[in-house]
């Protein structure tokens, strides 16, 4: 019986030791894979990948992983679009366009729309194709609406072949067969992907010291006598 105890106690040690030695980190413990994936974003993200700062701008959209923090979600959406980024710039025009994280502004959504758009984002088209479609932010142009969402229903999606079958209504069949063609012959352009440091240079060589005027004063003439 005493080494059936001993022989016992050496096996529950093992266990423990076991269980002690598998066990996660303190701190890790609970932690999810999806909270691991935004930590892994973050990391790159911090690091200047523009593609890593989209995904986490979306992560904390939806809160995956993080806490839903839409203020977040547009800081990094904006680091990732100024970089060239097609997803980040039609996010940046989202959340500009519905004012979440950032202050509505339909300009502003209608310029990163078309910068997205113009690299072949079709969400981006899509949604430019809108505001063309409702004159928010700019003018309103049926034909120019026409345009994007005709290049935004290749994907066979219902909402951009409605919105372009909508435009056409209002145009000239010698509009929409000219449109038509313009849409044949379109292809994406890239932009080119600017670091963040590049961009805080630009910005900061746009401010020019202003130069203090130094007034003359004015000469005294001799008094001739």
């Amino acid at each position: 019986m005493p080494k059936l105890q001993c022989c016992m106690k050496k096996i529950v040690l093992l266990l423990a030791l076991t269980l002690l030695l598998c066990a996660p980190a303190r701190g890790e413990e609970a932690r999810t894979p999806d909270e691991l994936n935004a930590a892994a974003l973050k990391t790159r993200a911090e690091k200047g990948d523009a593609e890593a700062q989209y995904l986490l701008g979306g992560y904390y959209a939806k809160g995956i992983g993080v806490k839903q923090d839409w203020a977040e979600a547009a800081k990094w959406s904006r680091k990732s679009a100024e970089q060239g980024n097609a997803s980040g710039q039609y996010a940046m025009g989202f959340l500009r366009e519905t004012g979440r994280g950032v202050e509505r502004d339909d300009d502003e959504a209608a310029k990163w729309y078309a910068k997205a758009a113009t690299q072949g984002d079709t969400s981006a088209q899509y949604g430019l194709a809108d505001l063309y479609r409702r004159g928010a932010g700019v003018k309103q142009d049926w034909e120019t609406a026409y345009f994007w969402s005709s290049l935004s229903a290749y994907t066979g999606e219902d909402a951009p072949r409605q919105l372009a079958r909508e435009s056409a209504d209002h145009l000239t069949p010698e509009q929409v067969q000219a449109v038509d063609s313009r849409v044949g012959a379109w292809k994406p352009v890239k932009t080119p992907a600017v670091s963040p440091e590049k961009t805080k240079t630009k910005k900061a060589a746009k401010k020019k010291p202003v130069k203090q005027k130094v007034k003359k004063k004015p000469s005294r003439k001799k008094k001739t006598k």
